[in-house]
């Protein structure tokens, strides 16, 4: 993190902004995704990428030494890398583990069309509802080591995985699209008994 001072009304402010992506939430790549370049280019884009990332008013960014604005977008460089990945089997979100739920072959009925609302919730780009898509990825694992079967009401947990990392879950998408395409594959082979067939 770098923390710069600015002076709000006569008051100094410290804030703090991510310098790396291990210290951006799922929730601030999903925003920082979603920021619209037709709307934003030139320096009010490097505004609302600071905006997003942090949630502080863009007044308040606008009110900063242009020195320590010049230096602040130095260290927002990381944001045109690719994330990099730790491609953990499990990660633990407000004391309680979770762990990746990634075999697509063995999805049921529920998780499909769960994951089919959510994603055409945004448009087909599933990085907007990362949050909500990791409610049907993590999973518990009961006593017997077998992970938890999914019910809807595991959507409620979407306040806690807005904070998780994204260097630590990113890996899951990756997944998730292999998954995905294979699964609609399968899906299409199975409809589509012979080439005469009206489905296309």
């Amino acid at each position: 993190m770098i923390e710069i001072n600015v002076e709000v009304d006569d008051v100094i402010q410290a804030y703090s902004f991510p310098t790396e992506w291990s210290e951006v939430s799922v929730q601030q790549f999903s925003n920082l995704y979603g920021i619209d370049k037709e709307k934003y280019t030139g320096m009010y884009y490097t505004f609302e990428v600071i905006h997003q990332l942090t949630g502080i008013d863009r007044d308040v960014i606008e009110m900063m030494d242009y020195h320590d604005f010049v230096e602040l977008v130095k260290s927002l460089n990381f944001v045109f890398q690719p994330v990099e990945d730790k491609k953990n089997d499990s990660i633990i979100v407000d004391g309680e583990e979770y762990f990746v739920h990634s075999n697509f072959n063995k999805y049921t009925a529920g998780e499909i069309i769960s994951l089919e609302t959510i994603i055409t919730s945004s448009n087909g780009e599933f990085v907007k509802v990362m949050p909500q898509l990791l409610c049907i990825f993590l999973r518990k694992k009961k006593e017997n080591g077998n992970l938890e079967k999914y019910k809807t009401t595991f959507m409620n947990r979407i306040e806690s995985f807005r904070k998780i990392k994204i260097d630590e879950i990113n890996h899951i998408f990756s997944f998730f699209l292999t998954g995905r395409a294979s699964s609609a594959n399968n899906t299409k082979d199975s409809s589509n008994p012979n080439e005469n067939s009206p489905i296309k």
